[in-house]
């Protein structure tokens, strides 16, 4: 439709909320298309979740399919009592229509997830006890949830999706502590990790995320491009902000440089301009980037070079 989608929520629980927005070019408008309180019906003394953080991937057919994420994370108390865990939202942009379809696995929340129109495949991954859930939205049915299999800890801010296989990646980055709570593992081997529907396959693979060149330490992927460049490789940047280019069918990984800075920069996203000859992405997602002007950063892929085309830190302040 020509539109852009995004979502804002307030971060809270009790008398939370999380919203979806159409914005219009064309009018310079914007709207509300999705309410999140108003849809699963919370009432002011439920536990609600404050945000829908996962891409708004949509389909040819307008469909685009959320998990709703919790604000502040339930303690103990309330995961035992009030807080049931987080649903799935189906909506489509030419209908309108939004239809809530329950909370799939009960006690999970969902930071991030990935859409396989092509495929009919809807897999997100939990922050509450590392579950994953793969979804058939043609046949509204769950194919998976719980687990993943083989010991994998799915990393719960990548879900990679090469739309020319159908097959998922992300890299095992969690363990379980000693407290017996889920935990983010950001040194030593980052292994790349697979699931392809086919009998519900998960395989850890030979490909790690290199050493940031800086500190010697490598650390999960975080960021990624959402296609593959004419070599077949997904470029990425790992949690500290090395950069590096992944080849799946390869099953190895190449390092390239720092994303910012001397040692690198925490990023959520990275997108390739039309002909993937640039990346474009913003250093500082862990609210740092202020100190730095909040900079839009084009990554030459043929040359290496970084070149800021904004500063928007006075733009915004």
């Amino acid at each position: 439709d020509n539109c852009f989608y995004f979502s804002i929520g307030d971060h809270r629980s009790y008398g939370g909320t999380a919203y979806m927005f159409k914005y219009d070019p064309a009018t310079k408008k914007q709207s509300v298309v999705i309410d999140t309180r108003k849809v699963i019906g919370w009432k002011p003394t439920d536990y609600a979740d404050g945000k829908l953080h996962g891409d708004p991937e949509i389909g040819p057919g307008g469909d685009m399919w959320l998990l709703t994420y919790f604000g502040p994370a339930p303690t103990k108390e309330e995961l035992a009592t009030v807080y049931k865990g987080s649903w799935l939202l189906h909506h489509n942009i030419f209908t309108g229509k939004t239809e809530n379809l329950g909370i799939p696995l009960e006690g999970e929340s969902w930071p991030y997830h990935a859409y396989d129109p092509a495929r009919n495949l809807f897999f997100g991954v939990g922050s509450i006890k590392g579950y994953v859930i793969v979804y058939d939205t043609r046949e509204k049915r769950m194919i998976y949830g719980g687990a993943p299999a083989g010991g994998i800890t799915w990393y719960e801010r990548c879900i990679m999706l090469d739309r020319d296989t159908g097959k998922f990646y992300t890299t095992d980055s969690r363990i379980v502590n000693t407290g017996g709570e889920l935990a983010d593992r950001y040194e030593g081997d980052q292994h790349f990790v697979s699931y392809e529907r086919r009998n519900n396959r998960f395989t850890v693979m030979k490909a790690t995320v290199p050493k940031n060149p800086v500190t010697g330490k490598a650390s999960a992927c975080r960021a990624h491009t959402k296609d593959k460049d004419a070599d077949g490789a997904f470029w990425c940047m790992d949690v500290s902000g090395a950069m590096f280019k992944f080849y799946p069918e390869q099953d190895r990984t190449e390092p390239v440089g720092i994303n910012w800075g001397r040692a690198g920069k925490y990023t959520s996203n990275m997108n390739f301009s039309p002909k993937k000859r640039y990346i474009y992405y913003m250093p500082g997602a862990d609210t740092a980037a202020w100190q730095y002007g909040t900079p839009v950063v084009q990554f030459d892929t043929k040359t290496g070079k970084k070149k800021v085309i904004a500063f928007l830190n006075d733009f915004y302040v």
